[in-house]
């Protein structure tokens, strides 16, 4: 019970759902009913690639630059696609009234829709709770149930 109670809080760290106001609410909404799933996994590799070349993750890594330009181009694609067409008129109103952090909040929903796209694996959400085996789950359970 306490390994599901710990692997819950950290899939809700890694998901949590944004506060959003109303235009940035209607721009997630497009966002999230515009994309396919393959976009989301698409933008989810993005994501992994732009990490990969943090100093303290470069060495767990071997994406070539190739695969990188590749991986770059479907995400240009897709935010373009989503900017220009499909919701277009959603972001011209959050634009207007909340400016650009309002849509970057709103576009901050697809990368967590994009997590969550991963997280749906079977071997990745097995993968997330493998770090429990490491803790100390009788000083944790001790710290959240005894008085």
């Amino acid at each position: 019970m306490l390994k599901k109670i710990i692997a819950s809080v950290l899939f809700s760290i890694i998901c949590l759902p944004a506060v959003a106001e109303t235009n940035e609410e209607k721009l997630s909404t497009c966002i999230t009913n515009t994309t396919t799933g393959k976009e989301r996994k698409d933008l989810a590799k993005w994501i992994f690639t732009v990490m990969a070349v943090h100093p303290e993750l470069s060495g767990m890594s071997s994406i070539t630059q190739e695969k990188r330009d590749e991986i770059s181009k479907l995400t240009a694609d897709t935010f373009t696609s989503i900017m220009t067409e499909r919701c277009v008129t959603e972001l011209k109103q959050v634009m207007a009234v909340e400016g650009q952090e309002g849509a970057k909040r709103a576009f901050e929903s697809l990368g967590r829709l994009a997590m969550v796209e991963l997280m749906n694996n079977q071997a990745v959400t097995n993968e997330t709770g493998y770090y429990i085996k490491f803790a100390d789950t009788q000083k944790i359970g001790k710290a959240l149930f005894e008085k």
